[in-house]
């Protein structure tokens, strides 16, 4: 899908999921903190015990509002460890980040897939709250970034694969009829068995 650049950053989709840009693409993390503001669609600090993921893994994190704030020394911790399965939405900002709170509540995961449109609101959030980067999945990846690695992201998705990553479920087809599902997908995992 085309990505279209504004003020020195791309915009656009692609058929990928955050855990996959964590797997190929760990460059684009470098040096930079993380604000999780929603996983699973659900506002982060919802999700994440703090305590927990300080003492089980040693994640250095704060809240900012409702969002929360992963310390660039802390973000790979993080993302491999601690990464939910989709719907997730994060901003990268550069260290170090002087935030009290989040500005806003609205999530942008998608779809709608940024490579059509662009929200005024998320342009707005992305631009006041200093971030250099953005990742938010569900079906597809919407992304902002460095130009430098939109080609990158638009050439990465294994499309041989995709129509298991955009529906994430196990599925028991012992039956006499159609496959059940019977729990989610493990993404992390290098392989995948139905």
């Amino acid at each position: 899908m085309p990505y279209q650049t504004i003020d020195d950053v791309a915009y656009g989709s692609a058929k990928l999921e955050i855990a996959e840009v964590v797997q190929k693409l760990p460059e684009f993390f470098a040096n930079l903190a993380i604000i999780v503001t929603h996983l699973d669609s659900t506002p982060a600090l919802m999700c994440q015990d703090r305590e927990y993921l300080r003492t089980e893994h040693g994640v250095a994190c704060k809240e900012i509002g409702q969002a929360l704030l992963i310390e660039a020394d802390s973000v790979s911790k993080y993302l491999y460890n601690c990464l939910s399965g989709g719907f997730d939405e994060f901003y990268l900002v550069k260290e170090p980040c002087q935030l009290k709170t989040f500005p806003t509540q609205k999530t942008f995961t998608t779809p709608p897939y940024f490579a059509s449109e662009l929200s005024p609101v998320f342009l707005e959030t992305f631009k006041q709250i200093a971030a250099v980067g953005y990742l938010s999945d569900g079906i597809g990846l919407n992304y902002a970034c460095d130009p430098k690695f939109a080609p990158i992201l638009e050439n990465m998705p294994d499309l041989e694969t995709y129509h298991l990553r955009v529906l994430p479920y196990k599925l028991d087809r012992s039956g006499p009829f159609d496959p059940q599902i019977i729990g989610p997908i493990d993404i992390r995992k290098k392989s995948i068995s139905l």
